[in-house]
């Protein structure tokens, strides 16, 4: 007979503690690897899923591809309408004119910037180097007018048909200037009328429009200005 072993008891029970030990880890092992399978089973549900959308996506017919859109057409740039001049203003029968206007003198047949002025008895000219002499036993001036277009000085000779006196704002003494005839033409009325000479040079017009010319003919917008188309005569009506 072999011989026998004798265990003690806390020998066994030892060995009991680690065999069930071993059987729980044992358990827990296996446990996880059906965990393991499981999800190796979703996995491949899932790729299969995936490879199914990709073959329905390849067998679907492309989607239409649209035309590229025309380039839409630039349109014309505007174009500013011909400028016309203004037409004359007229009310109650007269011409109306604003409180700055271009007036055509003769002698010596330009066009130069005007001031209307209603509370002038008499129209003024700026007349430069001024000089009195006789012709046929009658008194006559000469002197030069400044073409504001070119700067050039241009004479002129008129007869003097009287003297007036002069009291200016910044002198003590009177003045005493000669009075000549011109023609005139302003918002298209036209006339023979009286201007008074003077050296302007200080001022901002070289001509001023009184009542002899305005008077029961012309009315004056003094709110504008340059609304009179000037006119100028052919070189045969001169």
């Amino acid at each position: 007979m072999p011989p026998h072993h004798l265990v003690q008891k806390d020998q066994l029970e030892a060995l009991d503690r680690q065999v069930q030990a071993q059987s729980r880890y044992l358990a827990a092992l296996m446990l996880e690897a059906s965990n393991s399978v499981q999800a190796m089973h979703g996995v491949q549900e899932e790729i299969g899923l995936l490879r199914l959308e990709v073959r329905e996506l390849a067998d679907r017919p492309p989607p239409p591809v649209a035309p590229p859109a025309a380039a839409p057409t630039p349109s014309p740039p505007a174009q500013e309408p011909p400028r016309s001049r203004s037409p004359e203003v007229v009310f109650e029968g007269k011409k109306v004119v604003g409180a700055v206007e271009k007036v055509y003198l003769a002698p010596p047949n330009i066009l130069l910037p005007a001031r209307i002025d209603t509370g002038a008895a008499t129209s003024s000219l700026d007349a430069r180097d001024l000089r009195d002499f006789e012709r046929d036993g009658a008194p006559w001036v000469r002197f030069h007018i400044v073409d504001p277009e070119t700067g050039d000085e241009v004479e002129v000779e008129r007869k003097v048909v009287r003297h007036v006196r002069i009291i200016s704002a910044a002198a003590e003494e009177s003045e005493r200037r000669p009075v000549i005839e011109l023609h005139v033409i302003l918002g298209g009325i036209s006339r023979t009328a009286q201007f008074t000479l003077s050296d302007r040079s200080s001022l901002e017009f070289p001509l001023l429009i009184g009542r002899n010319i305005l008077q029961d003919l012309i009315l004056v917008d003094v709110g504008r200005e340059y609304i009179a188309p000037p006119q100028v005569p052919d070189s045969k009506s001169r």
